[in-house]
């Protein structure tokens, strides 16, 4: 990835194109831009029945990773978290997907990215690989909405939990 201004503005976009969930595969990689992704990551949490999948293959203890930790570490996260280990899929292409529509991959090897809002089968067939790659992970962490919107729910059915 060529790390522009141009480049961590469509970063952003992508994250915020995303309505409901946000499934991202990330590595080593991305350490070089952590803080634009935690920050990315932590806006969309913000959002009342968000969701988030990420699945890290940045072999480091979930508990040491940078990008993870600071995501858990979210104020004001009103989304759901499933964090995965993913160490045991080497060599493959990071990518993040915003609500089985838009995507971005990166290929480090080549420092190019690809991102893209309107291709459905690309985006169907990232989704499936993201299957498959959290179906070899471990499940590191699941932190639900916080419990005050769980509480609205019953009160007013005004939050749906995904």
């Amino acid at each position: 990835m060529l790390f522009t201004a141009m480049a961590i503005q469509d970063y952003y976009d992508l994250f915020a194109a995303a309505a409901n969930e946000l499934t991202i595969f990330t590595g080593s990689h991305d350490q070089e831009y952590a803080n634009e992704f935690i920050t990315a990551t932590g806006n969309f949490l913000c959002r009342p029945g968000s969701r988030l999948r990420l699945a890290c293959q940045c072999n480091k203890p979930m508990q040491q990773c940078r990008i993870v930790q600071g995501i858990l570490a979210t104020p004001g996260r009103q989304g759901e978290i499933l964090a995965y280990d993913s160490h045991a899929t080497e060599e493959e292409t990071f990518f993040t997907l915003a609500d089985k529509a838009a995507y971005r991959i990166d290929f480090p090897e080549f420092a190019e990215t690809i991102t893209a809002y309107d291709d459905p089968e690309e985006a169907a067939r990232l989704h499936t690989h993201f299957e498959y790659i959290i179906s070899t992970a471990t499940l590191t962490a699941h932190l639900p909405p916080p419990l005050k919107l769980v509480k609205q729910k019953n009160d007013n059915d005004s939050y749906r939990s995904v």
